[in-house]
């Protein structure tokens, strides 16, 4: 008899090896779009916040014109996604 919550065990497994993956070969944009999958098909994905500090710890540098010299980028946009996907969830409802 499997665990009722076997199936979002195994998604929330797969969105970690796909963001892992992302964050290592592929573009910045694709991490992105992952993220905002994860976030609408699990109920709450703080990992992610653990995946932008993990990019930065990686890609951070200095941007000048784009972002006003901040360094860690990744991180606020997947606090803000976080924050941002549970205040539609709960305004929203599903």
């Amino acid at each position: 008899m499997k665990n009722p919550n076997y199936n979002t065990l195994v998604e929330r497994f797969v969105f970690y090896v796909l963001l892992f993956g992302s964050v290592l070969f592929l573009p910045w944009w694709v991490f992105f779009i992952i993220a905002i999958v994860a976030l609408y098909r699990l109920d709450t994905f703080y990992e992610l916040i653990l995946f932008g500090i993990f990019a930065d710890s990686i890609y951070a540098t200095e941007t000048k014109s784009v972002f006003g010299g901040y360094t860690y980028v990744y991180s606020v946009v997947s606090i803000l996604l976080v924050f941002l996907a549970r205040t539609l969830r709960q305004r929203i409802g599903f």
